[in-house]
Parts: structure tokens; sequence; C-alpha cells
């Protein structure tokens, strides 16, 4: 499973009105504003110190999406000067979020977030661990996300706000993503369908997304918005969990997903031919299953923190989670579960899969060993002479880490933020971080990279 308590972050706002496109620009030019430093100085000081010392707060880029990195960097400070670089923002129900860093200045005045902090919210040399590690006031609170998200990074010095500026982070509704509901008594599937602001020039892959063991909707809306923001339709199902679904991760049939698929290949700008399915834990054992039984409908499969074999049913594990044509899919037992048999009954039979794969792990996942199951069907995709899985390997990453959206706080994304805490799903909240930032380009050059 995966936590998604940032859904809220990603969707909020997205419309349901179709194919009404906006065009703000994804990115800005920095920003800067500049005051006098005050530390240590009187008020006649200051009038004189005013007409020298101005500190430079600039931030580049200050109005990007939200997934493009920016960098801070201050000037004007005298040479190993410290101050603290802050950062803030408030959600809709009127929490506020805030984190905090301490610098020293080099030689030369200045420094930039690419720099080790002293200390604060983070201890390593991160340009966004700002962003990473803010946290609410108010214990509990969920970021619910405003249009647009701004925040306010400052810089402070002797209990003073030397410099300031504003930061624009465009969510996807920010950028014309449109969302359509889809529900059991309509057509059978209970989703969210994510398309571009305008339809594509030419088809497009689609991706089919679902997660994991926690059930609804939760973190496929998360991802499908945030892929629609790159052009990439894409569809979120949940499987179980929902009204007009099964009520646990029970007898799940196959043919859904296939349905699924056959929906989101209808969609204008969709190439049916480069339809994606992507899942992950134990949707990833759904994933590996339908484009098994699939081949000619599904071009390539993302598995993220997967496992090998067919599981049990949750929470009753003498029933399948998975059926095809009205029949349990061969199951492990629970205490199987990880030993990567290649003679095992219950393999994936992933050498049936037509397309390429690419495969996410945690070296230090202690939900399941995904890293050791990722190795299994890499050694199963060879002995059936299939090209081998793209394998994204992160040894010191947990299961988190198929959560794949970076620069998002990390209260969202893993539950904590004392920094080098390491987490009950494994991992810490920097590696799994660290992970994310590396892990989400590669997810959408492997997606773009389909050919039909």
């Amino acid at each position: 499973m995966v936590a998604a308590a940032v859904l809220s972050v990603i969707v909020s706002g997205c419309t349901s009105a179709r194919r009404v496109p906006t065009s703000p620009s994804p990115t800005g030019s920095a920003a800067a504003v500049t005051r006098p430093s005050t530390t240590g100085t009187s008020d006649a000081q200051r009038s004189d110190d005013d007409l020298h010392h101005h500190v430079t707060l600039t931030v580049t880029p200050s109005r990007a999406r939200y997934d493009i990195p920016f960098v801070s960097s201050v000037s004007g400070l005298a040479p190993g000067q410290r101050v603290t670089l802050t950062l803030t923002t408030r959600s809709d129900d009127g929490s506020v979020w805030s984190s905090r860093a301490q610098f020293t200045a080099g030689t030369s005045g200045r420094f930039d977030t690419h720099q080790r902090p002293d200390g604060g919210s983070y201890h390593r040399a991160d340009p966004m661990g700002l962003m990473e590690t803010l946290t609410p006031g108010r214990p509990g609170a969920s970021f619910v996300g405003p249009s647009p998200w701004t925040l306010t990074e400052s810089v402070v010095e002797g209990g003073h706000q030397v410099a300031s500026t504003t930061i624009t982070r465009l969510l996807p509704h920010a950028l014309g993503v449109e969302q359509t509901h889809l529900r059991p008594a309509s057509g059978g599937l209970y989703g969210e369908l994510f398309e571009p602001a305008a339809v594509p020039s030419s088809p497009q892959p689609g991706v089919l997304v679902f997660g994991g063991s926690e059930g609804g909707l939760a973190y496929p809306v998360i991802t499908a918005a945030a892929l629609a923001a790159h052009n990439i339709p894409a569809l979120a199902i949940a499987y179980f969990g929902e009204p007009g679904l099964p009520a646990h991760l029970e007898r799940i049939p196959l043919e859904y997903f296939a349905a699924a698929v056959t929906k989101l290949a209808s969609e204008p700008g969709v190439d049916p031919g480069r339809i994606v399915l992507w899942g992950t834990s134990r949707g990833s054992e759904a994933a590996l299953l339908t484009a098994a039984h699939h081949p000619d409908t599904v071009r390539a499969v993302i598995a993220a923190v997967p496992g090998a074999e067919a599981g049990p049913g949750l929470p009753d594990t003498s029933l399948a989670a998975w059926t095809l044509g009205g029949r349990p899919v061969v199951t492990a037992q629970p205490q199987d579960m990880g030993q990567q048999s290649a003679t095992s009954p219950a393999a994936i039979p992933v050498g049936r899969i037509a397309g390429p794969l690419l495969l996410i792990c945690g070296g230090d996942d202690e939900v399941w060993r995904s890293c050791a199951n990722s190795a299994a069907i890499q050694a199963r995709l060879k002995a059936h002479g299939h090209a081998p899985a793209t394998l994204l390997r992160y040894p010191a990453a947990g299961h988190l880490v198929g959560f794949s959206l970076p620069y998002l706080p990390s209260t969202a994304t893993s539950g904590r933020t004392a920094d080098g805490e390491k987490l009950s799903t494994g991992g810490t909240y920097q590696a799994d971080q660290a992970a994310r930032a590396d892990e989400w380009p590669r997810i959408l050059e492997f997606i773009k990279g389909l050919t039909g």
C-alpha cells in the first residue's frame, strides 16, 4: 500500500467540463525581493546600513509546474553570516504549513539551497528540502490544495525578516486538466478519467492506474492527474472498497481491468495500441496478470514495488485475490509469499506479456521484498526470451517509493518528517524523496517513448 494524504493537493479544483483548454505559463522568471539587513543595529545605524547592505532572495523558477524543482539563492550577506530560510503556505482549510533551514554565507556573502544546511527541518543538501519537509502547525491537518498554490519564502536574521518572495506551484487543475467521474451504475467502472486541457494533435499513450491493498482511489487519482498534466491521458480506477465494488481485496475479476483498458482505449486522443497498465504493490499483481492474459491490448506495464506471485485475498487469506473466467487464479499461501520460486504455480506468467516492463523497487522495503520480487520477474522474463525489464532500484528507499510524485510535503507521502527516522514501511523520508525525484522523469520518459 502507499499513503495518499496528499490527494487534494494534486486534484483539488480539477474541472469536470470537457475539453476547455487553458494555457497558463508553466514556468516563470526568478523572483527577487530585497530588504536591508538589520541584525545587531539600532534604528540610527540601520538608516546608514540600508545604503550599503541589502539582502537579495532569488527563486528560480518562481512559477512552475509543481514537479519542477526550484533553487533559492541569497546574496548581500556578510561572509560567514548565518540566517534562516523559511517556507510557509496556507491550506484551504486554514492550516499553516511551514519549514525552515539555517545556512551560513560563504566568503562572497551568498549561499544557495544546493548547499547543505546547518540545521532545521532537514539536514542534507537538497534544493527542495524546504518543500519536502513542510509540516502543519495543527497536528493531523491534511493539505487541501488552494488555487493557485502559493508559498512565501523568507530570509530571517536576528528575528527580523530581511527578504521574502512568493513561489507559485501549478497543480494539474491550473494547467487545464479535465476530470470526468466514472461510476459502476453507468459503465461498470469506478474511476476518474483525466485528460489534458486540449486533445493532443496526435494520439498519445493512455495509462490505466490503480493502487494496492489500501483500496479506493486516493493514490491512483493523484498519479493519473499528474500524468494528464504532462499531456498523457490517464484513467484512475478503484477495484474494491468503493460503492458498487467488492468490499475487500477478494475474488476481484481480472476482466474488470480488461474492461477499463477498453474504456481508456476508446477515449479521444488515446492511441489504443499504446495502453500502459500501472499497478502499485498488490495492484502490480493485477497489472502483470492482466497484461499476461491480454497481450494484444496492453502495450506496457509499470509495476511499482511489485509482487512476483498472485497473492491471497485480504482479509480472508483463504480466498484468492483474483479470478479469471470466474475461477480463482492460483494463489500463493501467505507463508510462501516472496519466495520467488520459478516453479511456483502462483508465479505470474510475465513471459506472456508482449511489451516492455518498468519495475520500481526499494531495497529497504519492509512491507515485502520488492527488489527480490523484481529480480524474480526479471529471471522469468529471461527464461522466456523476453527483453529484460527496466529496473529502477533504490537501495535505501522503502515501500513508499511506490508513490512516485516528487516535491510534495513528506507528511503527505510518508506520515512523518523526523530527519533520518526509519519508516514502518522501510527506508527514510529522505531516501524515498530522493528516489521519487529520480524515478518520476524516468517514468514519463518510459511512457512517452513507447512506439505503436
